[in-house]
């Protein structure tokens, strides 16, 4: 299938400048995110997206912020609700994510497949794309699932 050219502008955004963005300054990222909240998003697509038919306004994007605590750990993760996709590897939902104490980062995307289903991808900070299988069900299910993820991430990366 191929993408509109604003598909492919969300593509990129998706999967190239918002991670590049998020690792190379991680706090900063987290703090304009949960501080503008939806418009964060839109404004990104009000400055930068192709001039067409269609566009966002900040209503389409939803900002969730967890803490998790883990024995010493603080691990943040701001959970980005995206607009629907409408092409293959768009995001519905992407998982910024931050521990304090060890720095770790870690970008987790949930993206739309051929068959409709979701998958469970990351990209690193050196634009590695990381997949790890099917997404589970329910909303939920899939944020556990990916703060399972960043734990062991973290852990690995902790010793």
């Amino acid at each position: 299938m191929i993408m509109t050219e604003f598909e492919q502008f969300r593509y990129t955004l998706e999967h190239e400048s918002i991670p590049k963005w998020f690792y190379s300054s991680p706090v900063a990222f987290i703090n304009a995110v949960t501080d503008k909240g939806g418009k964060f998003f839109s404004d990104l697509y009000v400055l930068f997206a192709p001039v067409t038919d269609g566009s966002y306004s900040e209503k389409d994007f939803g900002i969730i912020p967890k803490k998790v605590k883990s024995d010493d750990l603080n691990m943040y993760i701001i959970i980005a609700e995206m607009p629907e996709p409408t092409a293959m590897t768009l995001c519905r939902r992407v998982y910024f994510c931050y521990e304090e104490k060890t720095k770790c980062v870690k970008y987790y995307t949930s993206e739309f497949t051929a068959d409709g289903d979701y998958m469970i991808c990351s990209w690193t900070d050196d634009r590695v794309h990381e997949n790890y299988g099917k997404a589970p069900l329910s909303d939920p299910k899939e944020f556990r699932y990916a703060a399972e993820m960043f734990l062991k991430y973290v852990e690995k990366n902790n010793v």
